[in-house]
């Protein structure tokens, strides 16, 4: 069995394309050390979440692709014809009571491509918003 000094801790860091500068510096110095992987006596393996503007916040506060060889990792978002085909196949099937509105689909769905970045993981809260206010519509109508 392995000691205690060879763990190796999994450090998630969500919204990393808001780092900010230590106080005082240019760098964050945290995020350095761990991409680096080690933070004093922990060990570390770090995963910055984030943006598509992640890579360049990240390199603006000291972390660069250099420093993080190998380390960074851009996973795609769909397209935005991919998107769109999503979010319309969405929209018309649910139940949303939209067949008795009478609204341009295609402007909707671009709107909602447009404000997810395209990233599915921001049409669930999208599309929940778009609900509300179409229930809400309903009820006026």
């Amino acid at each position: 069995m392995k000691g205690a000094g060879d763990a190796v801790f999994l450090v998630l860091v969500d919204e990393a394309q808001g780092l900010e500068p230590d106080p005082g510096s240019r760098h964050n110095n945290i995020a350095i050390k761990l991409a680096h992987g080690t933070t004093e006596q922990i060990k570390a393996r770090v995963v910055f979440g984030g943006l598509s503007d992640t890579p360049s916040r990240l390199k603006k506060v000291g972390v660069s692709k250099r420093l993080a060889s190998g380390s960074l990792h851009q996973l795609g978002v769909l397209t935005s014809d991919e998107a769109f085909d999503l979010i319309k196949a969405f929209l018309n099937h649910a139940p949303f009571g939209l067949d008795r509105l009478q609204f341009d689909h295609d402007l909707i769905t671009k709107t909602i491509v447009q404000a997810s970045d395209c990233y599915p993981a921001m049409f669930k809260p999208t599309s929940q918003a778009l609900r509300r206010n179409f229930l809400r519509m309903r009820i006026l109508i």
